[in-house]
């Protein structure tokens, strides 16, 4: 009768443990990393209107800048353009004819979603291609910028933006600059894949 009772409650046990293992392995399985990365461009000071070679943009008017923006979480830490595969994968963030001056102030946004097992990004750039817009000659090269930063999720709840830090800029370093900030905030995951357009 005892042996019975112990074979009956070690099988009631077994059953218990079978059940939150189960529960485990599932709930692991739809854990995951879920991020929206933001990157905002501010400003862009081209005060002497060249683009990449030296030369001035245009010869009696300001430049016509446009800017094509690309968030590298692939290869952010290599040279420009980084993980970009081709012109394709960057986004038109904002143009301007004849200005040499932008005041920008629009974000581009990219989500990361992926198992626990996958490893986070360490760091992040915001690749820019800025270009000056001719109808003629084809859009010239005025700089290309590396806007970096390290990978830090915001707490839930506060989404406020980093301070303003500079890019690098490739070719004229003293004389182009642009200017940006970021936020990384976690999301759910129904918002996945929900790449946001430049706002």
């Amino acid at each position: 009768m005892i042996h019975s009772r112990l074979c009956r409650r070690s099988s009631a046990l077994c059953w218990f443990l079978l059940c939150c293992a189960s529960l485990v392995c599932r709930c692991g399985a739809l854990s995951g990393h879920y991020y929206r990365i933001d990157v905002m461009l501010t400003e862009l000071h081209n005060p002497k209107s060249l683009i990449h070679n030296g030369k001035r943009c245009d010869v009696f008017t300001a430049c016509d800048p446009l800017l094509y923006v690309y968030i590298d979480t692939q290869k952010p830490r290599e040279t420009f353009p980084g993980g970009a595969r081709s012109q394709e994968d960057f986004t038109v963030l904002t143009s301007q004819y004849n200005s040499d001056t932008l005041t920008i102030n629009r974000s581009l946004s990219k989500t990361i979603c992926g198992s626990s097992s996958q490893a986070l990004p360490t760091d992040v750039t915001a690749r820019v291609d800025a270009r000056d817009h001719d109808y003629f000659t084809g859009h010239d090269i005025m700089e290309e910028f590396n806007c970096s930063f390290v990978f830090r999720a915001s707490w839930e709840g506060d989404y406020a933006w980093s301070e303003e830090r500079p890019c690098k800029a490739r070719f004229h370093p003293l004389d182009i600059s642009l200017r940006f900030k970021w936020r990384v905030i976690p999301i759910t995951p129904e918002q996945c894949g929900q790449e946001t357009v430049p706002a």
